[in-house]
């Protein structure tokens, strides 16, 4: 049969010739036809495989296109939405719609795979744009999106801390180093455990990360979904990313539980306009050097990552950014194998001005764990050379500010094993600044220079085993952190045993940067450690309520008295936390 052009003669299945003005077929049963969805009418694609082809599916103003079907074959090359045309998804079912070329919407682009049961897949093969005058949501299933393993995998199953949302089927990823890495389809056992064939190497706490979503934006070869300015996006929830980047440029204030990867070596990526808040968005990525992490930060833009992690290899960054004039702030982030912030040298620009809290970056091989340039930056309580479990996973460098003249200010930071920060010596005025010690020539480690923390065999602790802690100023304190989960809604009760050897100058309990909302220590804000070296029991409690699901961190500060004292802390536990 020859090409024809179809238009809609009213609403019905695509499939149903009664639907189409033009002969006794339906577009795409044979040939290369175009198909045009008029006003007034809601055409509902039936069809898995076509016999033949479509080169084009316009839906115009007041015309609607349902998704009905899970495709198995990209026999429609693009998709045009009107403005004031609607492609929706229908909910409570999975449904694919594959692209060989693009999808252009300037009108209505719906995707709530929310509710039980339901999957919302799109496939694209070429650029593919949201324009001004377009409304969209893309929206998936809430669910946990990055937790700890309980325990070390076998290479046979896993076991986890939290699987709250996880559906069998789910990929998986951890990682300790870049060459121990591994990403995994998971179906559940029994519990949190899965049957699912992730590295032995990976460590004991380390990070488990859940990959897939309910809504599903599928790219080919670093393809591009952009998000014109001026566009309603109702939600960009939940949303898995695989070999395509989102380019978000619209008036939306807040992405989250997005997932990022790529699965032959291309982009995969977020790239915010400004005033963004990125918050639980994973990222795991290849080895390919275009890498962009989560974040490429456009001018004059505000972005904020909250609990956001990449697992990467050898490049990228979780927030990297060819721009100037950027103020980034990461809170409570995590990179592995690449950097946690990168000014991209090629363009000879960088972050402008970021605020780092709470921040994790290990395993970092060949560029830096923080890679600014003409960049002023604060780092506060930030942990380099060790994941979120405490495991020793060293980066190469921590901090390199060689590319441009630099200010960074370190608080209560943990650099990898106490090797000094690279600051270069090709610069006018490089500086790394340890706020709380005053400035020193390549700030070295903070935690560790101020004492020593072993775990030891201890049989006055029930558990066998215990953290000796050994100060070394009795001017600035070892900070020991206890980190716990906590649900909403929680006054927690923490304890825990100690032991004092020796005559300790002070030892006080306080909330770190991670608190969850609870506002102070209520009690047991002071240790005394007995001068007998018995073993006791230290309470502390908490003022406030928790507003949020999270982890909540306990800072216990020691500092040193008689020059060959120790304090042990072992048998810790909370209550009323879950």
């Amino acid at each position: 049969m020859a090409d024809t052009a179809f238009t809609s003669a009213g609403s019905g299945p695509w499939s149903t010739v009664g639907t189409w003005t033009a002969g006794a077929s339906y577009p795409g049963e044979d040939g290369t036809d175009t198909a045009t969805i008029a006003s007034g009418h809601n055409v509902t694609l039936d069809v898995a495989d076509f016999a033949g082809a479509i080169s084009l599916v316009t839906v115009q103003s007041g015309g609607t296109l349902t998704i009905g079907v899970n495709q198995t074959a990209a026999d429609i090359v693009a998709l045009t939405v009107d403005a004031g045309g609607v492609c929706v998804f229908a909910t409570g079912a999975s449904y694919t719609l594959r692209l060989s070329g693009a999808i252009t919407v300037n009108g209505t682009l719906t995707m709530d795979a929310s509710g039980a049961g339901s999957k919302h897949t799109l496939e694209f093969a070429a650029n593919s744009s949201v324009g001004a005058t377009a409304t969209i949501t893309i929206k998936g299933r809430s669910k946990t999106v990055a937790t700890q393993f309980d325990g070390a995998p076998n290479g046979t199953t896993v076991t986890v801390d939290d699987n709250t949302g996880w559906e069998d089927g789910d990929y998986l990823c951890g990682q300790k180093t870049t060459s121990v890495r591994d990403r995994k389809a998971a179906t559940l056992a029994s519990g949190k455990t899965y049957a699912c064939a992730l590295s032995a190497s990976l460590q004991d706490g380390g990070r488990c990360l859940n990959l897939t979503r309910s809504a599903v934006l599928i790219g080919n070869t670093s393809k591009a979904l952009t998000v014109a300015a001026g566009a309603t996006v109702s939600a960009l929830e939940y949303v898995e990313l695989q070999n395509c980047h989102l380019a978000d440029s619209s008036t939306l204030a807040m992405l989250t539980g997005i997932s990022v990867y790529d699965t032959a070596n291309q982009y995969a990526n977020i790239i915010c306009g400004a005033n963004k808040s990125l918050v639980d968005c994973v990222g795991y990525l290849s080895t390919d050097p275009r890498m962009i992490g989560m974040v490429n930060g456009t001018a004059s833009a505000q972005v904020t990552l909250t609990r956001c992690i990449l697992l990467s290899s050898s490049h990228g960054a979780l927030c990297m950014t060819a721009q100037s004039t950027v103020c980034l702030t990461c809170d409570d982030c995590e990179a592995s194998g690449a950097s946690l912030v990168w000014g991209y040298p090629a363009q000879g620009a960088g972050v402008s001005v970021f605020y780092a809290r709470g921040c994790h970056v290990w395993g970092c091989p060949t560029v830096a764990g923080i890679r600014p340039v003409s960049a002023c930056g604060y780092l506060d309580n930030c942990v380099f050379g060790k994941d979120i479990g405490g495991n020793d996973s060293s980066n190469t460098t921590d901090i390199d500010i060689t590319l441009s003249n630099a200010l960074l200010a370190l608080d209560h930071c943990l650099l990898t094993g106490g090797t000094p920060v690279s600051v270069g010596t090709g610069n006018t005025c490089p500086r790394v600044v340890s706020t709380n010690h005053g400035q020193v020539s390549g700030a070295r480690v903070e935690y560790q220079r101020y004492g020593t923390c072993t775990k030891s065999t201890a049989a006055d602790f029930t558990a066998g085993v215990a953290d000796v802690i050994d100060p070394s100023s009795a001017s600035y304190p070892f900070r020991y952190s206890i980190w716990f989960p906590c649900d909403t809604g929680k006054t927690p009760t923490l304890t825990f045993n100690q032991q004092a050897a020796g005559t300790l100058g002070a030892c006080t309990v306080a909330l770190g940067y991670s608190r969850c909302g609870l506002t102070a220590i209520a009690t047991g804000g002071t240790i005394t450690p007995d001068t007998d070296g018995g073993v006791t029991q230290h309470s502390v409690t908490f003022t406030g309520t928790t507003d949020c699901a999270g982890e909540v961190e306990v800072i216990v500060s020691v500092l040193d008295g008689d020059g060959s004292d120790t304090l042990s802390i072992g048998d810790i536990a909370v209550s009323g936390n879950l």
